[in-house]
């Protein structure tokens, strides 16, 4: 009997070791595929200009500290109230420019309605802070049920020399950020200045976005999908639970 059921478990683990290298298999052949209708990929390198020079994109002055990552198509941000008074950031007058061309942005609030809705202000209290994250108003649209976005700058050649030498050109290229902030009765317009440090050709496994939100719809399927991994290491947040209550509490990141 003991002979019968190892010869089993032996059966069962080749069976799921071929299915995983089939489906590898199967991942790389799509992935090519995938490379060579589009062409190249490139990802492009930022560094925050506005005052000086800054590669980690961190800004701090005597009102607020914030730290900005930019994808292929959207900017984030983390931002904390470091001023004694309130901090307001009216989304209606805030716009992202690229290359000197401005346009409205969508935030979180907003990101997935339809037309051109204002967003709320946010109020941040002192030492209070948020994640943002802003994409051009015109970038984003709904087609077919799916919201689809259009990139900041080009980022596949679509196997033509002529564009992947255009795309390769783009170093230098700026984006600036217009956001005012009104801290009690005094508005701070602050201009964000960001530059194109480079330009890199990557394989198309590496291309990498900043988290979205869900969009209407989805979050209850994602919950539903979800629940099973919940399941599986729910026990183990109940293990350290104990530890967590006691440790000190740190400010977020992403």
């Amino acid at each position: 009997m003991n002979q019968i059921s190892k010869r089993s478990a032996g059966a069962l683990a080749e069976s799921v070791l071929l299915l995983l290298l089939l489906q590898a298999l199967a991942g790389c052949s799509a992935f090519n595929f995938l490379s060579s209708d589009q062409g190249n990929r490139y990802q492009y390198r930022y560094k925050l200009t506005s005052s000086l020079v800054d590669s980690l994109m961190i800004f701090r002055d005597d009102h607020i500290y914030i730290q900005f990552r930019i994808d292929d198509a959207a900017m984030k941000f983390q931002i904390q109230n470091i001023s004694p008074e309130h901090l307001e950031i009216p989304w209606s007058r805030v716009s992202l420019g690229i290359n000197g061309e401005f346009t409205p942005v969508r935030n979180s609030g907003n990101l997935y309605a339809e037309g051109q809705p204002c967003s709320p202000s946010t109020v941040l209290p002192p030492l209070g802070h948020t994640i943002e994250l802003l994409i051009p108003a015109r970038n984003i649209r709904s087609d077919a049920g799916q919201w689809k976005e259009q990139d900041l700058l080009p980022t596949v050649d679509h196997a033509s020399v002529v564009e992947g030498e255009k795309i390769q050109r783009l170093a230098g290229s700026s984006l600036v950020l217009i956001m005012p902030m009104r801290f009690g009765d005094t508005t701070i317009d602050y201009s964000f200045r960001f530059t194109v440090a480079s330009v890199d050709r990557i394989p198309w496994e590496n291309v990498r976005y900043l988290r979205r939100p869900p969009p209407p719809g989805r979050a209850k399927e994602m919950l539903t999908s979800d629940q099973v991994v919940t399941a599986g290491i729910v026990v183990g947040f109940v293990g350290i639970a104990s530890i967590l209550l006691t440790q000190k509490k740190v400010e977020p990141s992403y």
